[in-house]
This record gives structure tokens, C-alpha cells and sequence, in this order.
């Protein structure tokens, strides 16, 4: 049910840019490979941007919206296309969104991430083991203001994300 909320293995199309894929195979309900699918293993196939957008979803109270690349294109003073938000999925409850927070602010406590009077951060990181014994990692985050999630490959797993997280997480809030 979760995967399907978070609208893993469905297509998402982002209006002019592309479709993101991802994907889930538990194959015969086996208890052991339903419990790694359970926590992105397995037979598990996702994109960073798709993963920021389970950020943006928590962060969101549990709604997922579409991905926006164009705000509008206008030709001529005239609008021919402007973007607004469209619900893709409501991924949680409130309560279980409120859990959630918790957790993912707590990790970010631990990742070094602090809020410096900028409102709440909240984070959780994540490895994938890829053929040729490579190791891609992640971390996937929001405060209030912004989603984000930073995406390595062949590194050493995900603490070695902390400090850019940091620093980015730094830009960001004086940023915005």
C-alpha cells in the first residue's frame, strides 16, 4: 500500500522535461525479500528525484505533487502554459506524517544538520548496492521552505554525504 501512495512503480510525468520511472518486484510475497523491499532493498529501483519527492510529500502533510521544471512559458505578452500544483497522491495519514517527521528530524540532528534559527530539518539517508560491488547512496530531506536530496555514486556509503549536506542545507536557508 505504501509503495503504491509514494506512487512507487508508476510512471510520473514532468511537463516538459521527461518521466521518471521506478520500480518493485517482491516476487512470491517470500517474507524476506517483502522485508527488504520494505526499507528500499530488494529488488527496489527508484531516482533521486523521485526519492526528493517522498521528501516533499512528508513535508507536505502527506500529499504528493507533481514536479514542476517551467513555471510558465509565455510568446508575445500571451501565457501559453502555466504551471500549478496538482496533487499526484495523498502518501500518508497526518499521524503517521507526524511520525515520520520525528524520525527524519532526529536523523538530521544526528547528520550534523541544525536548524541555526531556520525552522525544522528533517533527513534520512539510504545505500543501494549496485552490480560491480558499487555502492550508490542518497540523503533526502526538507525544511520548511525546500525538499532536496543530495545523490552519490561509487562512494563509501552515506555518511560520507553529511558535510555536503550540511553545507547545502547552510546555502539554502540563507537562500531562501
Amino acid at each position: 500500500k505504501m509503495m503504491n501512495a509514494f506512487m512507487v512503480g508508476k510512471d510520473i510525468t514532468i511537463p516538459y522535461l521527461d518521466t521518471i520511472h521506478s520500480s518493485y518486484n517482491i516476487g512470491n510475497n517470500d517474507n524476506a525479500e517483502l522485508a527488504q523491499t520494505a526499507f528500499g532493498q530488494g529488488n527496489t529501483t527508484i531516482t533521486p528525484l523521485h526519492i526528493a519527492m517522498m521528501a516533499q510529500a512528508i513535508a507536505n502533510d502527506g500529499v504528493m505533487l507533481q514536479p514542476q521544471i517551467v513555471k510558465s512559458i509565455q510568446s508575445d505578452g500571451r501565457t501559453l502554459y502555466r504551471s500549478s500544483k496538482n496533487s499526484l497522491s495523498t502518501t500518508t495519514t497526518h499521524s503517521v506524517n507526524e511520525k515520520l517527521k520525528e524520525y527524519m528530524h532526529s536523523a538530521a540532528l544526528e547528520y550534523g544538520l541544525s536548524e541555526s534559527g531556520y525552522g525544522m530539518v528533517y533527513a534520512k539517508t539510504g545505500t543501494a548496492e549496485c552490480a560491480n560491488n558499487r555502492i550508490h547512496s542518497y540523503m533526502m530531506g526538507f525544511t520548511d521552505r525546500y525538499s532536496f536530496c543530495i545523490s552519490a555514486n561509487n562512494n563509501n556509503g552515506s555518511a560520507e554525504l553529511y558535510g555536503i549536506a550540511q553545507r547545502l542545507v547552510r546555502y539554502l536557508n540563507n537562500l531562501y
